[in-house]
């Protein structure tokens, strides 16, 4: 059961492997891994170079577009290109750190990384958490290859590419006061410092912009909430069924180890950086979206794809559980093949389509709402030419890309949210869409077709695959 001597090249073939595949499900499959955000971040940085604002532009992350500014000049295929790119790298860190934190079969936490579902799901999107996972584990490595100073200061960045940046930086602030590096905890405020500074010197932006500007830093909001244990429930979905169960199971062999190695004072295979830097890091984000969720509060949706940030440190928990327990059983032929036929099956139960597993070509491909709103621009485009010198008002950010047309241009697309019901240019054309309209900007469909200004023009609608509720986009015309 010894690996030692080609788990580099095992893990780098794993990584090889993810980021070829998934190059061809991106130029086989045309979906987006989310409709909202994941689309809004692309523009953001698409439009960056044009509006520099959106360099500092808290809700978008700062240095997110920074970064992918570039990519995203290639349309929304270059961020899923990018965004496979740094995935498949992450691999090959999550198997790197593995290794440095005594791991024999290191190579597992590439493995399980690759095929966990959601990593595969939302390396297709614009989301911002595949970025933020990468640079996580950047982080790890260099504080783990001693590179401690530098380790810090791209931590201090962090939280603009994600607001959960903020809870890593006090596990590290925690884990320094422990280990009694005091001299080093104020690089973790260097992000913010250069962001204030830029902020207030090149836009004029109050002295606390980075923290009063924050999209998340309030209370409760009109999102809802949900059960304590919806992401204990739900992180099947993003990780499968069997690696579900191991995850949780690693999770207590980390509470037994603290035990034994910190309170017990006995030899385990077990440091203080895998406690706080792995275990802690991944439980205080966790932690925060479940309570975050419960409470209603910081826009929390309960969306498990917030999860894809510390995707690369569950899988590395996995491994560690996996390896401990193969540690203990005789090491011979009969073992060696029982190991191989767990990860055999491991594989296997995430590859069978349930839905547990990774996503079938449906999920993959855009969403019944994108697809009737590509229907309705090709409509338009058809027997409304004429929208191409008219105000377009809508609310869904997909309809920009289905129509080709710059979102933040409030010429062409001027802002729904301000002004309905009162201010509405005339003519121009206006989309409803049945989510974003009436959910972000409170425009129901009842007042508008009651307005004898507005002029109901087509309807397209297409049932939702495998449930019952039927997606709506309406073409309407102010005039």
């Amino acid at each position: 059961m010894q690996f030692n001597i080609t788990q580099k090249y095992i893990a780098g073939l794993i990584a090889l492997l993810f980021w070829v595949t998934m190059l061809v499900i991106a130029n086989t499959f045309s979906g987006t891994g989310d409709e909202g955000d994941s689309i809004m971040h692309y523009l953001y940085a698409r439009a960056a170079l044009k509006q520099p604002i959106y360099f500092f532009d808290h809700w978008a992350k700062p240095v997110y577009v920074l970064i992918t500014c570039l990519p995203a000049q290639f349309g929304f295929k270059g961020i899923q290109i990018f965004n496979i790119t740094i995935q498949a790298v992450s691999i090959f860190i999550s198997f790197r750190i593995a290794q440095l934190v005594h791991i024999k079969q290191a190579w597992m936490a590439a493995l399980f990384l690759a095929i966990f579902p959601h990593q595969i799901i939302y390396a297709l999107s614009g989301l911002t958490e595949p970025l933020f996972a990468f640079a996580l584990v950047a982080i790890l490595l260099l504080w783990l290859k001693q590179k401690k100073t530098i380790a810090l200061l791209v931590l201090s960045f962090l939280p603009f590419i994600r607001s959960e940046g903020l809870i890593v930086i006090v596990v590290f602030i925690i884990y320094l006061l422990l280990k009694k590096e005091y001299q080093r905890i104020p690089l973790l405020f260097v992000g913010h410092l250069v962001y204030t500074l830029l902020g207030v010197f090149i836009y004029n932006k109050s002295i606390g912009w980075t923290l009063i500007e924050n999209p998340y830093a309030v209370g409760a909001t009109d999102y809802g909430k949900g059960p304590w244990d919806t992401f204990i429930v739900n992180m099947r979905y993003a990780v499968g069924i069997i690696l579900y169960y191991i995850t949780g199971l690693g999770l207590l062999l980390g509470l037994v180890f603290s035990i034994l190695k910190f309170i017990l004072k006995k030899e385990v295979n077990f440091s203080l950086e895998f406690l706080f830097l792995i275990y802690g890091i991944a439980f205080s984000i966790f932690f925060f979206h479940s309570f975050a969720w419960y409470k209603g509060w910081f826009h929390s949706f309960g969306l498990l794809r917030v999860m894809v940030g510390i995707l690369p440190l569950i899988a590395i928990i996995c491994a560690k559980f996996l390896d401990e327990i193969f540690q203990y059983l005789p090491n011979n032929k009969t073992t060696s093949i029982g190991f191989l036929c767990v990860i055999c099956l491991l594989i296997f139960f995430n590859f069978y389509k349930k839905k547990y597993a990774i996503p079938n070509k449906d999920i993959l491909s855009l969403n019944e709402d994108q697809q009737i709103q590509n229907e309705m621009a090709a409509y338009i485009n058809k027997q409304h030419r004429e929208f191409k010198t008219m105000p377009i008002y809508f609310a869904a950010p997909y309809i920009s890309i289905a129509l080709d047309m710059d979102y933040f241009d409030r010429k062409k697309h001027p802002d729904l949210n301000v002004d309905y019901p009162n201010q509405l240019q005339k003519p121009a054309y206006l989309i409803w869409d049945d989510w974003y309209a009436p959910v972000e900007n409170h425009v129901y469909l009842d007042d508008l077709t009651a307005r004898k200004d507005i002029k109901k023009i087509k309807t397209f609608s297409k049932k939702e695959n495998g449930y019952d509720k039927i997606r709506t986009t309406i073409l309407f015309k102010i005039e």
